[in-house]
């Protein structure tokens, strides 16, 4: 994959990143591709967050379509459905696209923010916890979906991100859009505008499960 574009767009308490894309096949008769967001993303934010100071809470989920949802889906949950380790909370809600499996996998350190559990990281400073049920309870109640990135998200992730104290809410989107959005003061400086030229070109993806 080819990344160019790259842009900053600054909102009341989120900072988006965005890139336009291009894939350069090798095959272009039969050739399986991977889709997602540039790694350097990655490897910046882990430059900029000390992770002694933060726990980690992967919010995933699996939405499956109106009609292909079963007593199957409802066995296998997010974690089935998505290949994961359980976590320690899980529920279920509905959105214009069908019904959303919800779960949440605690981490540590800077190996587990690198792996692919999720497109939605929450950071909170050590020593806090959250409050699964509240989380739960704002995006079920704005019907939240994990898939895109719409202007209504904003609403329902910062509210999140308000929920404690100094806490970061990274959220990694692949789909009609490569983007990254985060919210919470810490990372304010994280990304330079000036200094995103110097990723135009063919880049390593990371391909986070949405």
């Amino acid at each position: 994959m080819y990344f160019y574009n790259y842009a900053i767009e600054k909102q009341s308490q989120s900072i988006k990143i965005t890139a336009d894309f291009m894939v350069d096949f090798q095959h272009s008769d039969n050739e399986t591709i991977m889709i997602g967001t540039p790694k350097w993303w990655d490897d910046h934010v882990a430059n900029n967050i000390d992770f002694s100071n933060f726990d980690l809470y992967f919010l995933c989920s699996r939405t499956v379509c109106y009609g292909q949802y079963n007593s199957v889906t409802d066995f296998k949950n997010v974690w089935g459905l998505n290949q994961l380790e359980k976590g320690f909370y899980e529920n279920q809600y509905f959105n214009r696209k069908g019904k959303v499996y919800f779960g949440i996998i605690k981490g540590n350190g800077e190996d587990s923010f690198h792996s692919i559990r999720s497109s939605t990281v929450l950071f909170i400073p050590k020593g806090l916890s959250i409050n699964a049920d509240e989380i739960y309870r704002i995006i079920s109640e704005d019907e939240f979906d994990f898939l895109e990135m719409e202007e209504t998200s904003y609403k329902t992730l910062k509210e999140i991100s308000q929920l404690c104290k100094g806490s970061i809410l990274l959220k990694y989107t692949c789909i009609n859009e490569v983007s990254l959005v985060f919210f919470g003061n810490t990372l304010a400086s994280c990304f330079n505008e000036g200094e995103l030229g110097a990723f135009n070109g063919a880049m390593e993806v990371v391909s986070r499960i949405l």
